[in-house]
């Protein structure tokens, strides 16, 4: 293998994922310079940030162009819907990302039922609605406990509605069809109704070539801003799941992943990236498939990435030639644990412009404080968004790692006005 050179990186976004991809690559011997676009009050102190946003893809080639960056990171959904890759790989830019057309796997839940189909991968039955007074007709019908509304298009996480009668279900339907609210816009143009699993979520996720998957540690998001409250980006994240055993994880690889991998280059789409299947693990152990991602998780990263014990960029440049089999992800023993403040207001319009105080105090080594929605105003650090701050620490266990960060959190020792969290994430509390 040639010898590596030192490289500048682009890390495409503004959320506490892409401090996270920051952190993780500035420990490399490859990386010279970090740019973040636009990046935040936290990722300030990692590189640069560069007022481009995450989706002015012309303006995002011509800095990486013009600046000769070695390697650009992408980190939200939205770039690679928009044909990020392409651009970049039109321009001879190196990119980690996928294309414009693997990105259907996320961008469009019909299109990526439909692929389930083909390839035989465990998922939930399926009723795809184009026509409002249809998906009406259904809702109208059917127990609303029984099924799960989705939004077809990206939602930032939030277009996936579990209501609890027929009411909700029917304002669901009105909200994402007609109204196209601020939460939904065109996303709810098309919808995708499930039937409604029982069981345990489980994140898997992994770095693909297009053959070779290489993977992280199995994560569990919590997706709920309160027990049965309204579904959000992410509250909080442990990582590795304590109940995925090694049997468990010979299936999901098998059945799930390498199925979409490969069922990806028989239809002939090129898939070098992050390949994430949000899974539901039903109460006879077996796993379906709720959604696929075509990029890392928010806030598995933030954990993930904190267990990773080797070199991420080398991963991720095999991952673009195609030579990840020369690669392995060596996972540290432990555990981490990622619980998010949050904003008053969030998941709807959350409230900006509070400062944040305790981001300069030293919690040690094993744990991490990762931006997300902040910036710097007047030389203060103040609410920029909806997820703030994900607090992040290691363990020696789950229960080990969530008690350092709920300690964190309980002593106010990070605080704005406004402040909310999803209590017992890893069973800390």
């Amino acid at each position: 293998m040639p010898k590596e050179v030192l490289t500048d990186v682009l890390v495409v976004g503004k959320g506490a994922r892409e401090a996270a991809i920051g952190l993780k690559i500035k420990e490399s011997p490859l990386v010279r310079k970090i740019y973040f676009a636009p990046g935040n009050a936290g990722t300030e102190k990692l590189g640069e940030n560069i007022p481009i946003g995450a989706e002015e893809i012309n303006r995002l080639a011509a800095f990486a162009a013009d600046n000769e960056i070695g390697l650009t990171i992408v980190g939200p959904e939205e770039p690679l819907a928009k044909g990020i890759r392409d651009q970049f790989d039109e321009g001879g830019l190196p990119l980690f990302g996928v294309t414009q057309k693997a990105s259907l796997l996320e961008a469009s839940k019909a299109w990526a039922a439909g692929f389930e189909e083909r390839h035989n991968i465990p998922h939930p039955r399926t009723q795809i609605f184009r026509k409002v007074d249809e998906a009406l007709n259904f809702v109208e019908s059917a127990d609303p406990e029984k099924y799960v509304i989705k939004a077809d298009g990206l939602c930032a996480g939030k277009g996936v509605v579990l209501p609890k009668s027929v009411d909700e279900a029917r304002d669901t339907v009105t909200d994402m069809m007609v109204k196209k609210t601020d939460v939904y816009g065109e996303a709810g143009r098309i919808i995708v109704v499930q039937d409604r699993l029982v069981g345990r979520e489980l994140s898997v996720i992994g770095i693909t070539d297009g053959k070779v998957i290489r993977y992280l540690a199995p994560a569990v998001d919590h997706k709920a801003l309160y027990t049965g409250g309204p579904n959000t980006g992410g509250m909080g994240v442990y990582a590795p799941d304590p109940l995925t055993g090694i049997n468990l994880m010979r299936i999901i690889k098998r059945d799930i992943m390498q199925c979409a991998v490969d069922g990806m280059r028989v239809e002939g789409y090129s898939y070098e990236g992050v390949l994430f299947a949000g899974l539901m693990i039903t109460k006879d152990g077996r796993p379906q498939v709720l959604e696929f991602n075509v990029r890392f998780g928010d806030p598995e990263t933030e954990a993930q990435l904190m267990l990773m014990k080797n070199d991420l960029m080398p991963v991720l440049k095999s991952s673009r030639d195609r030579t990840l089999s020369r690669r392995l992800i060596v996972q540290r023993r432990g555990a981490a644990v990622g619980v998010y403040l949050v904003a008053k207001g969030y998941p709807g319009k959350p409230a900006t412009g509070e400062i944040v105080s305790g981001l300069e105090k030293d919690f040690g080594p094993d744990v991490e404080i990762f931006h997300g929605g902040t910036k710097t105003v007047n030389g203060q650090t103040v609410t920029d968004g909806g997820r703030v701050v994900c607090i992040t620490a290691f363990g020696t266990s789950v229960p080990d790692a969530s008690k350092k960060v709920y300690s964190i959190i309980e002593r106010g020792d990070i605080y704005f006005e406004g402040a909310r969290y999803m209590p017992n994430i890893g069973g800390g509390k």
